[in-house]
């Protein structure tokens, strides 16, 4: 069976799952992913047996404990179990009514009247029951313990509405709006499998942040990235933990340390930097916060702010490549964790391919295709200048601290072999020389910035087509491109038009993004291009 890399507990024949809010159990309709469709797709049973069916579900705005079956034998028995009322469940949920009583015991008939779910209390013969208990309280909200003893639709949300005790984030059943659907599934017991537990969001937990909007949006965010990698498990790990869900916003993990990006016009406020400070306290990891000037625009030292144990250069983790980072090098610390799946695609396909890449920055592309082994031998009329080893990438920036800085990366991963190029130079002046000495690679790596003064002024806008022309030159035949940028002014389909404008037999692969529920939004652009 395929590694299955999100949080989640296996039995023989069950999959007991941590759901994201934001995502339905099922898809809902064709074309469109339901978890248990994500979930195939992690374990390898798209499309073919064994699948996983779905004998309950969760609401597309609630999170946590879910479980799938993998015969269909467990399947008829997981049903019989919750209809047999054997499966015991347990939820948490917020509101901001408050109640004189601490205990609940409330049962309702429960019914569809047309495409609406109604609870009627007063009927004489209730299918639905709900006990409820409050977990604690503060001035402004509630926390509060459901354990549902039948399993009707909406049924925790409609009886906490029937109790005067609408779900925070419920506006179909009368609850205040808010950031989320503040309803979570923490445990369930199936019998014959060990309990799984899914801890509660830590918003639910820390009443006193509810009334902030930004930390509110932040935590919703990192939760939703917890429940699918189970970073807090990971203490070295790098990923992206927030992506503009609060404006002008970025928040990275990179393992032991947090960063986050501030692309606001304005500084931030001390009210402000105590907010984030106390995210940092709550994820237990240093914070620094980096202004950005008008993403990019402005030049000159950009101010930061941090907290006391902050340090200035660390290492941590990717998809287990080691990465130096430093806070000590200008605005970024050293990785853009948005290329984190593509930088996964390039080692899946590097294996026997010599590497070229452009515009390298730190080397996180090259690094990835030398543990996929990438090799000395190019396919194709060409040579390289490396022999005599292993694996084999030509890494080229036109800033020398990169290029040092890319070396420093290569030797913290030995596995990664040491026969490799380094050239500061700048990327169109070296495209233009390998082509005139027939280099060839076949496998290219070029994510250039929007604009740059290098041998000559370069505009993304302008110049892409010409940038493409050099890469193709190079490239061996039946070689690989790997392009991405983050220009807000074109979007992938207008990219893959100017491709097929300028190149008509061109096939376009759409890159990877990050695996996340629901999807953040995202400036990258990624295409792999084969000629």
């Amino acid at each position: 069976m395929a590694k299955f890399p999100w949080r989640h507990l296996e039995t023989e024949d069950l999959l007991f799952v941590d759901k994201p809010d934001g995502i339905p159990t099922h898809a809902p309709d064709p074309g469109l992913e339901g978890y248990v469709e994500l979930c195939q797709e992690q374990l390898g049973h798209r499309g073919r047996e064994p699948g996983l069916w779905v004998t309950h579900r969760l609401d597309k705005t609630s999170s946590g404990a879910l479980v799938f079956a993998k015969t269909k034998e467990a399947a008829n028995r997981l049903r019989l179990d919750f209809e047999n009322r054997r499966v015991g469940k347990t939820y948490w949920f917020l509101t901001d009514r408050a109640s004189a009583q601490d205990e609940f015991v409330i049962a309702s008939e429960i019914r569809k009247e047309g495409s609406a779910f109604v609870s009627d209390p007063a009927a004489g013969t209730p299918n639905a029951r709900t006990r409820f208990t409050r977990i604690k309280r503060s001035p402004f909200f509630e926390l509060w313990a459901a354990h549902p003893e039948t399993g009707k639709p909406h049924q925790i949300r409609l009886h906490a509405r029937d109790l005067g005790l609408p779900i925070l984030g419920d506006t179909l059943y009368g609850g205040s709006p808010f950031a989320r659907l503040c309803l979570h599934a923490v445990e369930l017991r199936v019998p014959g499998a060990p309990v799984w537990n899914c801890p509660a969001p830590r918003l639910f937990e820390r009443l006193g942040v509810l009334k902030s909007g930004e930390i509110v949006t932040a935590l919703c965010a990192i939760d939703r990235r917890q429940r699918q990698f189970d970073f807090l498990s990971r203490p070295d790990t790098c990923l992206r933990l927030m992506e503009f869900e609060a404006e002008g916003l970025q928040l990275d993990l990179l393992g032991p340390q947090l960063w986050l990006q501030w692309f606001r016009e304005a500084d931030p406020t001390p009210r402000e930097l105590e907010r984030w400070a106390l995210v940092a306290r709550i994820l237990g990891r240093p914070l620094l916060i980096q202004k950005r000037w008008n993403r990019g625009g402005q030049s000159g030292p950009a101010p930061k702010w941090r907290t006391e144990d902050f340090r200035e250069v660390w290492t941590a983790e990717e998809n287990g490549v080691v990465y130096e980072f430093r806070a000590d090098s200008g605005e970024s610390h050293g990785l853009f964790l948005d290329q984190r799946a593509n930088r996964a695609r390039v080692r899946e396909i590097a294996a026997g391919k010599s590497v070229l890449n452009l515009f390298a920055y730190t080397g996180g592309f090259g690094i990835a295709a030398a543990l996929g082994g990438a090799t000395t031998v190019t396919t194709g009329n060409a040579t390289t200048v490396a022999t005599g080893g292993a694996t084999a990438v030509t890494t080229v920036d036109l800033s020398k601290a990169a290029i040092d800085w890319s070396r420093r990366n290569f030797e913290l991963n030995p596995a990664a072999g040491n026969n490799h190029e380094f050239f500061a130079a700048d990327s169109f002046f070296f495209l233009e020389r390998a082509a005139r000495r027939g280099r060839r690679w076949d496998l290219i790596i070029c994510d250039p910035p929007i604009f740059s003064r290098g041998e000559r002024i370069f505009r993304l806008e302008k110049d892409l087509p010409r940038l493409v022309k050099l890469c193709r030159d190079v490239l061996a035949p039946d070689g690989t491109l790997f392009l991405s940028t983050h220009f807000e002014g074109w979007d992938f389909a207008d990219i893959e038009k100017i491709l097929r404008r300028d190149f008509p037999s061109v096939r376009i692969e759409r890159g990877r993004l990050e695996r996340d529920v629901p999807q953040p939004p995202c400036t990258l652009k990624s295409f792999f291009l084969r000629f």
